[in-house]
C-alpha cells in the first residue's frame, strides 16, 4: 500500500494542473477503456476461430459440434420453455423446430398420399 507521503510525493513529481475539463477527460477515459475492451474482445474471438497455436486442437471453424456444445453448456438445465420466456430471440428456436415438424408431418402425409 502506498502511504500518504508516496503519493505526495507522486503528486508533486506529476504536477497536476487543475482544470475545469473533468467531463473531457472522463469521456475520454471510458473511450480509451471501450476502445481496449473492444481489442481484446476481437483478438479472443479471432483466437477462437484461427486458432494458429501450434498446439491448438480444436479451432471454432473446424469444429462442426461447437455451435451445439456451447447451446448446451449455455443452457444447462433450464427448460426451453424458461430459455424461451427469458430470452425471446433463443425462444424463437421452438418455433423453428415446430415449424420443421409441421412440414415434415406435411411432407409424410403428401407422400402416403401418392
Amino acid at each position: 500500500n502506498p502511504s500518504k507521503h508516496d503519493l505526495r510525493d507522486l503528486a508533486v513529481i506529476l504536477n497536476p494542473q487543475p482544470t475545469i475539463e473533468c467531463d473531457k477527460l472522463y469521456e475520454e477515459l471510458v473511450d480509451s477503456a471501450v476502445d481496449l475492451l473492444t481489442m481484446h474482445v476481437g483478438s479472443q474471438m479471432y483466437f477462437m476461430i484461427y486458432d494458429t497455436v501450434p498446439t491448438a486442437t480444436h479451432p471454432v471453424r473446424k469444429n462442426p459440434e461447437f455451435a451445439g456444445a456451447l447451446y448446451s453448456r449455455l443452457k444447462g438445465e433450464k427448460s426451453d420453455n424458461y430459455i424461451a420466456k427469458a430470452f425471446t430471440g433463443i425462444g424463437q428456436r421452438q418455433h423453428v423446430l415446430a415449424n420443421m415438424e409441421a412440414k415434415s408431418l406435411d411432407i409424410t402425409e403428401i407422400e402416403k398420399a401418392i
